[in-house]
């Protein structure tokens, strides 16, 4: 933001520990006047600005005890819940992915019992008949 109204240079965070770099970029800022004039001019700007902090103070002040609290000027976020604040729909996701897989697995495993129970029957019931034909 003060790199792009001129008011300043940006400093990397890997140039921290190198001071030589952090007084450069103060000395930089400090001595050229293009960083004078531009600070001058926004502060002249902020000076004359249509409406002083303290005006909008009193009318945002005024305009609440008129009107009491508006459900059109509260952000949506006020009636958000955490999941929906944080943007955490995504836990939601795993959870339903996390059910899905369960249920698949107790289906296969439901099926894989009853498949062994049909089988086992079916061996038993072949081999019944086997002895009885062995015993005739």
């Amino acid at each position: 933001m003060m790199k792009h109204n001129g008011l300043g240079k940006v400093l990397d965070k890997f140039d921290l520990p190198y001071p030589d770099k952090i007084e450069a970029v103060i000395r930089e800022v400090l001595t050229d006047k293009k960083y004078t004039e531009r600070s001058r001019q926004v502060g002249a700007m902020l000076s004359k600005k249509p409406f002083k902090s303290k005006e909008l103070l009193i009318k945002t002040v005024e305009f609440a005890a008129e009107f009491g609290p508006s459900s059109a000027l509260r952000p949506q976020s006020y009636e958000m819940n955490a999941i929906e604040y944080h943007n955490l729909k995504w836990l939601e996701y795993i959870q339903d992915i996390c059910a899905l897989a369960f249920f698949i697995f107790v289906f296969l495993a439901y099926a894989g019992i009853q498949t062994a129970k049909w089988i086992v029957c079916r061996v038993f019931t072949t081999l019944s008949i086997d002895s009885k034909t062995k015993m005739e």
